[in-house]
């Protein structure tokens, strides 16, 4: 009964965390039209850890056209 309770307990913490973090992502995205992956490679390129369009195509796993297009938005 224990592990039942604390299995219950954790999917709640869990998912009222995932939802929590869903929601402030969200906000920039919807504030510059962004998705997910646009959003990630431009804050790539805001904290320095890619620096061309190799780095950000070898570090996303995306071709050269689709990481192009981030900056496009």
């Amino acid at each position: 009964m224990e592990e039942q309770r604390l299995r219950r307990e954790f999917i709640n913490i869990y998912f009222t965390t995932i939802k929590h973090i869903e929601t402030e992502i969200s906000k920039p995205l919807t504030q510059f039209r962004l998705s997910f992956e646009q959003y990630q490679i431009l804050n790539d390129l805001a904290t320095h850890e890619v620096a061309t369009l190799t780095d950000i195509v070898a570090k996303r796993q995306v071709t050269k056209p689709a990481s192009c297009g981030c900056c496009a938005t």
